[in-house]
């Protein structure tokens, strides 16, 4: 790949020729990863919550035929090569469904699918595209029980990123490479105008009135009012019968 580079190749392409040299040694690791809206958390952040979201499946060939795989998400690696490529990959731990021998790992009835989750499987092939998982949850088999839990798909039906509300969780350092989404307010009160008269009027020019001459009209109209005040005969006749 690298001759064909040298000699200018088409065949020879960014993406190739990255991927033929391999990955850079320093690898990122992350615990969360949200693939078109769905946010995939890894077993041991969710070990730490309440919510759910480490659970995968996956579509795969088992003995020539297509399979259903169920298990967790282990870690989320970030693979950086040449020319700015990047490849993100799930590890994940896979249980058991092939009912191999007398023991049967999976009951699938109507509208239930229960595994047992006690026994893993595919150990040497643990990696995924995000593109390729689906997510689903894990609930205890009440029927059952023991190491059997029920698997449900989640079923998307509108996908949106909306922010983690807080639940009292600690915020230690060994989540600070969780995706952080900012709050948002729940809903708003819609507040009605009562009066909406406007005091200016636009029909007319605006007229400016000096400060001075205001002042000079208002202390005339006062002295005017003090002289017109009418007089009063202060001398009244008092008759006093004794």
């Amino acid at each position: 790949m690298n001759s064909l580079r040298v000699n200018g190749s088409p065949e020879a392409t960014d993406q190739l020729w990255a991927l033929a040299n391999g990955p850079n040694l320093l690898v990122k690791e992350y615990s969360v990863c949200i693939v078109n809206g769905i946010r995939f958390h890894t077993r041991d952040l969710d070990n730490r919550r309440i919510s759910q979201n480490s659970g995968v499946s996956v579509e795969g060939d088992h003995e020539e035929q297509i399979h259903d795989f169920y298990g967790h998400l282990l870690s989320i690696w970030e693979l950086e090569y040449m020319c700015h490529n990047k490849v993100v990959l799930f590890q994940c731990e896979w249980y058991n469904t092939g009912n191999t021998g007398r023991r049967k790992t999976i009951q699938t009835e109507k509208h239930c699918t229960s595994i047992d989750v006690s026994s893993r499987w595919y150990q040497n092939d643990p990696f995924i595209l995000p593109s390729q998982a689906k997510q689903v949850f894990y609930l205890r088999d009440t029927k059952l029980g023991g190491h059997w839990q029920v698997v449900q798909c989640v079923q998307l039906r509108g996908v949106f990123d909306v922010p983690e509300v807080g639940d009292g969780e600690s915020n230690d350092d060994t989540e600070a490479n969780d995706a952080f989404q900012q709050e948002t307010i729940a809903g708003v009160v819609p507040i009605e105008v009562a009066n909406n008269d406007r005091y200016c009027r636009d029909d007319v020019e605006a007229e400016v009135i000096p400060t001075d001459e205001t002042m000079a009209e208002h202390e005339g109209n006062n002295e005017d009012e003090e002289h017109d005040i009418p007089d009063v005969d202060m001398d009244v006749d008092m008759d006093y019968d004794m």
